[in-house]
């Protein structure tokens, strides 16, 4: 439980934020750049993410989660003493740089100190940390921007980090990678490191600025797509064949990974869930500011219901899925969850109707989505680790958390774009219907009703996809799981 404290970390920074940018656009001006504080991050944390898998077997996963740490810190001391919005944006980049690391990093050294039959007990325990640090999050930074200054949202995480660097240095203890730096480096797969950071730059740089900065079908846009499509074609034919054809590379996403139907299956729905927990946690605090007018306190309060939620069924069902001995168990329980998150995305359109709900139904969904939330997203870790060789744990587990954050960027890029392009659109429909919009405040407060409602559409595809995925999961249970010194994962076809 040590290990805690850097899922804690990732965890906080990823969400604090949301509820201090209103206050950060007052100060700075810019409130059309607003989701770039929280997609600056995720970028950078989801273009490296998938580096410290690998990187974690050649130098050791001790000296990668300090050196994690330290850049992630370094990233929140520049972003609150940040004097622009520019200046906030690129400090938020390079905290996300560390920010990559901190949650795989974690479950993957679990892997290692954790017997099989405990690690569902354990895993769920960090699952549950990190939802609801994720989700208190909000609340925090609403505290901070309430009544000290939203920098403290940033400033908070520098004695956390600095005791989390002290309990890896004196409580850690893992055995060292044998060889020498020489050897290490040269084991390192760099141009497959850099292919993976351009594909997911110039994607997630297309999907950012297309109907924010950009129309979709701007020059610029379109440049961006095809770039990234090209070093995404690269990129899969060097990982799958090129690499491992070099003699001592070892490739940082195995193609053999990618040709087995379970790890695929966790993957497509890992990517949807990832789009509404991340949207979930940021948008919604957004929402309860500008459509009832909370302050930044209140509406991390609101999210209580989804927190608690989350936070249990999240270590339950992880717990339970490594201890029954039921191979449909991740199936079943990654499926009901979607499940969950379908029926909270179809209600959630239907706020803002007219003001007719009530908070009660707001409540309900936040409940909803935390069923939907908690019972997948620490099942769907162990289940694609329960599919992997043992020399590819570390991979998958980077690969698993990889794709849940990605799926959160591309799905915060695309709210964002349809909230600024649906801003005004309510003038018509109120005007038409009632002629009650008669000052600039109330008309305000209908365009972000109307705004926000269009938005969480948005929901609803995304959990109907992350189920129909879940229902092509055949993970085998438990006991069943590859030896050691079984390479092969499970479910190959």
């Amino acid at each position: 439980f040590r290990l805690a404290l850097a899922i804690l970390l990732a965890a906080l920074d990823q969400t604090i934020v949301a509820t201090a940018v209103e206050r950060i656009a007052e100060e700075f001006g810019g409130r059309e750049q607003i989701s770039w504080v929280a997609t600056a991050y995720l970028l950078t944390s989801t273009a490296f993410q998938p580096l410290y898998g690998r990187f974690s077997d050649i130098f050791g996963r001790r000296a990668l989660i300090l050196i994690a740490i330290i850049i992630f810190l370094a990233g929140s001391l520049g972003c609150g003493l940040a004097w622009s919005m520019v200046a906030l944006i690129v400090f938020r980049a390079i905290a996300g740089i560390g920010g990559a690391g901190l949650m795989s990093l974690v479950l993957i050294i679990l892997t290692d100190i954790v017997a099989p039959k405990r690690s569902g007990q354990f895993q769920g325990a960090i699952g549950a940390i990190f939802a609801l640090s994720s989700i208190i999050g909000p609340l925090i930074g609403g505290l901070f921007t309430d009544h000290l200054t939203w920098r403290w949202a940033f400033y908070v995480n520098l004695p956390i980090g600095a005791i989390t660097v002290v309990v890896v240095v004196l409580a850690l203890r893992l055995p060292p990678v044998p060889g020498s730096a020489r050897a290490k480096i040269r084991r390192v797969d760099w141009a497959g490191s850099l292919l993976i950071i351009a594909t997911n730059v110039a994607l997630l740089l297309a999907t950012s600025w297309g109907g924010q900065d950009y129309p979709w079908d701007h020059p610029a846009v379109i440049a961006l797509f095809c770039v990234g499509a090209v070093f995404l074609a690269i990129t899969v034919w060097w990982e799958g064949w090129g690499c491992e054809s070099r003699g001592g590379k070892k490739p940082l996403i195995p193609g053999r990974l990618f040709r087995h139907r379970n790890i695929v299956a966790i993957l497509i729905s890992v990517f949807f869930m990832g789009w509404c927990f991340f949207c979930l946690v940021y948008y919604f605090p957004i929402y309860y500011q500008r459509v009832h007018r909370y302050s930044a306190t209140d509406s991390g309060l609101a999210l209580i219901p989804l927190i608690l939620t989350v936070a249990i069924l999240s270590f339950v069902t992880s717990t339970l899925a490594t201890r029954v001995p039921w191979r449909w168990i991740y199936r079943v329980s990654m499926a009901a969850g979607a499940a969950f998150l379908i029926i909270a995305s179809g209600v959630a359109t239907l706020l803002g109707e007219q003001q007719r709900e009530g908070i009660g139904l707001e409540i309900g969904i936040l409940v909803i989505y935390g069923f939907g939330i908690g019972l997948s997203i620490q099942t769907s870790v162990l289940a694609a680790q329960a599919c992997a060789g043992r020399r590819d744990m570390a991979v998958v587990t980077a690969l698993v958390t990889f794709t849940r954050v990605i799926g959160g960027v591309f799905g915060l890029a695309i709210m964002g774009a349809v909230l600024n392009n649906s801003a005004g659109g309510a003038i018509v429909t109120s005007q038409n219907t009632s002629g009650s919009i008669t000052t600039a405040d109330q008309q305000q407060q209908a365009d972000d009703t109307y705004a926000f409602r269009q938005a969480f559409i948005l929901f609803l595809p995304a959990a109907v996809t992350t189920f129909v995925a879940s229902l092509f999961v055949d993970v085998p249970a438990v006991e069943s799981k590859p030896r050691p010194e079984d390479d092969t994962p499970v479910g190959a076809v």
